[in-house]
């Protein structure tokens, strides 16, 4: 269901189309909503159904392991991947798991939809990559279809307290099953394979992967980032009311956020691989590491409200490098989904490290681990980044 022969239909190579954008603006949209969005539904959980941080921390846990192992499953087989039949069904699974998890209050089974949800995420998340490796430039393709996502994310920032007001922790995640399931019919635009870059798509689809000495360190930095920037997050909305945040002003800051976020996309995509990868990715990389940590602890609301935005938006830099620098690699599009892969398993394991930590009060560890790790992603990613600075340089001297 999943594969389509090499001959499907493609765009002119090298030519992307509005409907492109707006497709793969819409997979990564339902790809991400719990990533931005799931701190309303953690806070909402802990509050209607007094569970603890651990114990949520455990659910955040299972829905990123579901995502992380649904990616590598299928990252061997990205080359020929029927990209709308596998945005269409990763949907329908991802809002059906959204929408249990409204009617139902056992803890049991809440995870357990997790692993729906989570498979549904990280396939439509493969479908993004795949399309961003394939294209002229995966960088800009990246970075559009994130800022497609933060767009939709702002308004949703509003959408989602309102829900919450009106109809609790149910109303939330009706909000979010809703939100999947009424992007699925632009998901259908996308073509059955997508736009390729030269070579034809029967070569890509059967060339090998990177060498290991890049594999490496790219799953490395991106599986570092990723822990370090994202195991507060969950507990965010937490940390924020005790700051002195209000669930109004946080759904603001959210907004804000994703507004900043928009124009941090676009702003990426255009500037892509123009002044090397290095320097940018290291500026990004260490940044999130400060923002995280303010974050993690804030002195008061204001520092919160300038960390939350600020490590927000950096997101929406640095990781649309580290993926743009693994499709530079592989092409074809098995080592970007590897690397969201890493991403996921790095947040499972730093939502439970935030829970324990939040049932201790100790927030302020998790921050100092957080720039821990976004520093030795950046010191990691130099062992990908410079040498594919000086592979451009000779190339742009070669021609």
């Amino acid at each position: 269901m999943t594969e389509a022969p090499p001959t499907s239909p493609l765009p002119a190579p090298g030519r992307l189309r509005p409907r492109d954008w707006l497709a793969v603006g819409a997979v990564d949209s339902a790809a991400h909503s719990m990533n931005s969005l799931g701190p309303f539904v953690v806070g909402g959980l802990i509050e209607e159904l007094h569970f603890s941080a651990t114990r949520m921390g455990v659910w955040s846990m299972t829905e990123m392991l579901a995502y992380a192992v649904s990616m590598f499953i299928l990252a061997p087989r990205a080359g020929r991947l029927s990209l709308p039949a596998l945005a269409f069904g990763a949907a329908l699974l991802a809002a059906a798991g959204q929408i249990l998890s409204a009617v139902l209050d056992s803890y049991v089974l809440l995870v357990l939809l997790r692993v729906a949800t989570g498979t549904g995420f990280g396939l439509l998340n493969t479908a993004v990559n795949v399309f961003a490796a394939r294209s002229p430039n995966p960088d800009k393709a990246i970075s559009f279809a994130m800022a497609i996502q933060t767009a939709l994310f702002a308004a949703m920032g509003f959408v989602l307290p309102k829900a919450g007001e009106i109809g609790g922790r149910p109303g939330m995640f009706l909000a979010l099953g809703a939100f999947v399931l009424a992007l699925i019919p632009f998901m259908l635009l996308q073509p059955s394979g997508a736009p390729e870059r030269k070579p034809a798509p029967e070569t890509k689809a059967h060339r090998p992967w990177p060498k290991l000495r890049h594999v490496a360190p790219m799953l490395a930095a991106t599986a570092l980032f990723t822990l370090g920037s994202l195991a507060i997050w969950p507990f965010t909305e937490r940390i924020g009311l005790a700051a002195g945040i209000d669930r109004a002003g946080f759904g603001f800051l959210t907004s804000v956020s994703n507004v900043l976020g928009f124009a941090a996309c676009v702003g990426g995509g255009l500037l892509g691989a123009r002044f090397g990868r290095t320097v940018p990715t290291l500026v990004f990389l260490l940044a999130s590491g400060v923002a995280c940590f303010v974050q993690a602890a804030p002195p008061d609301g204001p520092a919160f409200a300038i960390a939350f935005v600020a490590n927000y938006a950096l997101w929406f830099l640095a990781y649309p490098a580290l993926i743009g620098a693994a499709c530079a690699l592989d092409p074809v599009g098995r080592l970007p989904t590897l690397c969201t892969a890493s991403w996921l398993l790095s947040q499972a394991a730093g939502s439970v490290l935030a829970g324990a930590a939040g049932d201790a009060g100790n927030y302020a560890a998790i921050g100092w681990f957080g720039l821990i790790c976004c520093a030795s992603a950046a010191a990691v990613f130099l062992c990908v980044s410079i040498p594919l600075d000086r592979a451009t340089m000779a190339l742009r001297s070669g021609s």
